[in-house]
């Protein structure tokens, strides 16, 4: 599965995709005439037209492809070298800006002029004469990225408890984190603010948990309320107070790209959007632990323990876009759409949950990040074997009572709008319809399973 989102993707991610060779670099001196050719014709063309893509000091190295050096160009990207000198017929890269029906197609903004593919043509034909040349091995070490330098990073160490610092006003610290706020004080000559009255805190408390201002009556109880645990007590009450998982759930929606207006390219799926956002809610509000949490939306339906409201979880990825596909459209450029959703995964996933992108990955190593091209399209291969389906919140057996009673509201929706498309209109025919609009409504009056599955009620 793997492999073949690598082929799907690519029309997307490699610049150049390069057939098998192994052509080596021809030491020999070159010849004046073809330093000439190549400083004048050649030069200004790849920084022009290739450098931005395929050069340090463009925007990034796509497919892995330098072509700012003779020995990067015949190193090549991830697949190998880019052409092979003399033979421009069995060179990709002169292929590629010739714009196969069937093929990878260079520059991807459009087909360069005629002239300029025959003197990139010509080039290749008279061996790649490349002046002033680049060492082999320093391609080689640009090429991918230092895993264990980027793991050493500051963001990716384990957490340690650190030493606490030295502060004067030692009375001030209650918690481990007042040491380290006073220290940053004491050093610029700054004092803490004075502490603030009962009403004042117990206003910034709720609207911290909650969002919501207390009452006049929790501030007057809070006030009257001289017990050493009486803070302790709030936090705990608001808490419990089914706000908080309101207030904090719309945190973890709005990284997960959530949206309750449902999208042009998912009337359906966005109608009940709602469904996800109350049991993220309510996932907060139960204290439900951070793995789980993670567990649930990925995985909920293989999730052995799981229960069915949990199929809700599953909007994480389920509510992600869907990018229209016109089927008459060309292949290349359907597989184009479906790489783009499949990046739309990775980013929401990847920043949810490890607090960086992944995304930077489709086209290139992450330059510090111990982030490869390879984990990216190794993710791109577990959501390319994943399919997008309706699923029901409802144990079983009552999931297949609503089915059954879900086609028989079809059945009958379907007689009536044929008795009333009839021409001419019939008494008997309206009677019919009217009969059949009933029947309809008592299905789903006397069905409760089908009024939860609608979400009527709950």
């Amino acid at each position: 599965m793997l492999r073949g989102c690598l082929i799907l993707a690519v029309p997307i991610t490699l610049a150049i995709c390069v057939r098998p060779g192994h052509a080596r670099a021809d030491e020999t001196p070159t010849a004046a005439a073809d330093v000439e050719f190549f400083e004048k014709k050649i030069r200004p063309l790849l920084v022009s037209r290739c450098h931005e893509c395929h050069s340090d000091q463009g925007k990034g190295v796509k497919g892995g492809l330098h072509l700012d050096s003779r020995a990067a160009i015949l190193t090549g990207g991830d697949s190998g070298p880019a052409i092979v000198p003399e033979k421009p017929d069995e060179s990709l890269l002169v292929e590629a800006i010739n714009y196969p029906q069937d093929g990878v197609q260079m520059p991807p903004r459009g087909k360069l002029p005629q002239n300029e593919i025959e003197l990139f043509t010509e080039w290749v034909r008279r061996g790649a004469p490349f002046p002033a040349g680049e060492n082999k091995s320093d391609v080689a070490k640009r090429r991918g990225i230092d895993l264990e330098t980027g793991r050493k990073h500051w963001s990716f160490q384990l957490l340690r408890e650190q030493p606490l610092p030295a502060v004067k006003n030692v009375t001030w610290v209650e918690r481990r984190m007042d040491a380290f706020v006073l220290e940053k004080l004491e050093a610029s000559g700054l004092r803490s603010s004075p502490a603030a009255d009962r009403r004042t805190m117990l206003r910034r408390l709720s609207f911290d948990l909650t969002g919501l201002p207390p009452t006049p009556a929790e501030i007057e109880a809070f006030e009257a309320d001289t017990a050493s645990d009486a803070y302790a007590r709030q936090v705990e009450r608001l808490l419990a107070s089914p706000h908080y998982g309101e207030k904090w759930g719309r945190f973890w929606l709005d990284v997960v790209r959530y949206c309750d207006v449902p999208e042009q390219w998912s009337i359906e799926k966005g109608a009940h959007a709602w469904v996800y956002r109350d049991w993220v809610v309510q996932a907060l509000n139960n204290d439900l632990p951070y793995n789980r949490f993670l567990e649930l939306q990925l995985a909920a339906d293989l999730v052995p323990d799981a229960r069915p409201t949990d199929i809700a979880a599953l909007g994480f990825l389920g509510l992600s876009p869907v990018y229209w596909k016109e089927l008459k459209l060309d292949q290349a450029v359907i597989k184009s759409v479906v790489a783009e959703e499949w990046e739309e995964r990775i980013h929401t996933l990847s920043g949810a949950v490890l607090g960086l992108t992944v995304a930077c990955a489709r086209c290139h190593d992450h330059k510090f990040d111990p982030i490869s091209q390879e984990d990216y399209y190794a993710l791109a291969g577990v959501l390319a074997s994943t399919k997008l389906t309706p699923r029901s919140m409802l144990p079983e057996a009552e999931a297949k009572v609503v089915a059954v009673a879900r086609e028989e509201i079809k059945s009958r929706q379907k007689m009536r709008e044929e008795l009333l498309a009839k021409k001419p209109e019939t008494d008997e025919a309206k009677q019919q319809a009217e009969d059949l609009a009933k029947q309809i409504a008592e299905l789903e009056k006397n069905n409760a399973a089908l009024l939860r599955a609608l979400g009527v009620c709950r």
